[in-house]
């Protein structure tokens, strides 16, 4: 018999946005310290993984996570693995038995598994395997999968993750979210060198309650309004509340450039005006819809200029890399093109671009090694930008740096009784973590309230 091993990717697809993926036991242990395994996308395997006299070629299950094109992130492992469903069975066997254990199987102090799974999309399979063991990585281990034809693989993993990516020669990322490998193959041969390495797998998982959820995001109008990754309606916040509280700008620039002159400072002499406007899908004397800044920064006074570009989930087009792998030029530098077609050789003097990114946005790999960012006038000369990283020589603002920002002013009047700009905050809190684990916080946070 040819053992298999499953790689089942959770945590991913349409169904979880208004659903609790059935797939949130796999990391948690029943009442009584037993480990089920729901296998995706429906639960189900196929006849043909199990032998005739009913042993089961399904050896292992490596649980990952999608980490960026064609690659993820393991998660578990789970082995020693028995079938609660059982594909030799017909449709009502299943579901007769799947019934019998979904009254049975108990989490948090005796709550069924049917009752957690109550108003979601129903279905008849709740859990597929029973596991002896399921363990977690002690350090992260990235598997690349074999790319299809004429597809471009996405290798910024590899620098996250170095020599812990698995390169699978064979199996490719399909439409299903799971993929069987099978013995005497080059890729088992390597699923099997890190599933039975001990020393890279720890015994971590424990039961679950609402005490034991503590990773989850507060729920924002941007969730329920379904923008959570909606670059737009970010951009858009942005705008309001840059016109709404011009002295948070002033602060922030004030605070983002602490040496003279290089970076501008606002200064009020009168706290009712303003000293700068901001305009949204600034195009500037260009017709191109294509080079549109996200918002611009213009003082009143001419004596700078400032397009940010908010960089959600796309990337820059145009990307041009040197041969370090540092960026060399992008679509950046038409901002500051237009920038310069609009504004000729007079004022504003000072030109720069911003880029603002995600804690996790592939981009932030490639930042340069120099804290500088390019000059925005005529004279070729760099400006420093101490402790703030660049990216072809524009100045890059991570989410966390704004959330760590705001949060100072969210205690303060006016802003503590504004309750948009502390929903805002709050929205910005899931863009500012290391990993996108958009989609696992928001089954967590599912699963504590069917608890």
């Amino acid at each position: 018999m040819k053992k298999e091993i499953v790689i089942n990717r959770m945590f991913t697809g349409k169904y979880l946005k208004d659903n609790l993926g059935h797939e949130a036991i796999n990391l948690f242990k029943t009442d009584d310290g037993r480990h089920f395994i729901y296998l995706n996308d429906v639960g189900t395997f196929g006849k043909e993984h199990v032998e005739k006299d009913g042993t089961l070629k399904i050896d292992k299950v490596l649980l990952v996570k999608p980490i960026g094109n064609n690659a993820v992130e393991v998660v578990a492992l789970a082995s020693g693995l028995t079938m609660c469903y059982d594909p030799t069975l017909s449709y009502h066997e299943n579901v007769e038995r799947q019934k019998n254990l979904g009254r049975s199987i108990r989490y948090s102090d005796g709550r069924i598994i049917l009752a957690i799974y109550q108003g979601s999309a129903q279905q008849d399979i709740n859990v597929t395997f029973e596991a002896d063991k399921v363990l977690t990585p002690i350090k992260p281990i990235c598997i690349e999968y074999c790319p299809r034809e004429n597809q471009k693989t996405d290798v910024d993993h590899r620098i996250d993750y170095g020599n812990d990516v698995i390169p699978l020669k064979e199996t490719k990322m399909g439409h299903d979210l799971k993929n069987y490998v099978v013995e005497d193959t080059e890729d088992y041969k390597l699923l099997k060198k890190i599933t039975e390495d001990s020393s890279l797998w720890a015994d971590t998982l424990q039961k679950v309650s609402k005490e034991t959820i503590t990773d989850e995001l507060p729920t924002t109008y941007m969730d329920i309004c379904g923008a959570s990754y909606d670059e737009n309606a970010f951009s858009n916040a942005f705008a309001h509340f840059m016109r709404k509280y011009p002295q948070l700008v002033s602060d922030w620039l004030e605070k983002a450039s602490p040496e003279q002159p290089f970076y501008p400072r606002c200064y009020f002499q009168n706290p009712k005006l303003p000293i700068f406007s901001v305009y949204r899908e600034w195009a500037g004397s260009s017709n191109d819809e294509k080079g549109r800044a996200d918002i611009l920064l213009q003082c009143t006074d001419m004596q700078w200029a400032c397009a940010i570009e908010n960089k959600l989930l796309a990337t820059l087009s145009d990307i041009k890399y040197d041969k370090e792998g540092q960026v060399e030029s992008s679509q950046l530098d038409k901002y500051r093109e237009i920038m310069d077609s609009t504004f000729g050789d007079g004022a504003p003097a000072l030109r720069f671009v911003m880029l603002l990114l995600p804690d996790y946005h592939p981009l932030l790999r490639h930042l340069d090694k120099t804290p500088y960012m390019r000059s925005a006038d005529k004279s070729g000369r760099k400006l420093p930008a101490e402790g703030y990283a660049t990216l072809s020589g524009y100045i890059v603002i991570k989410y966390s740096q704004v959330l760590a920002f705001l949060e100072k002013y969210a205690a303060k009047q006016p802003y503590k009784k504004d309750p948009n700009f502390l929903q805002f905050v709050d929205s910005i809190r899931r863009h500012s973590r290391p990993t996108d684990d958009g989609q696992y916080l928001d089954m967590m946070q599912r699963l504590r309230e069917n608890l």
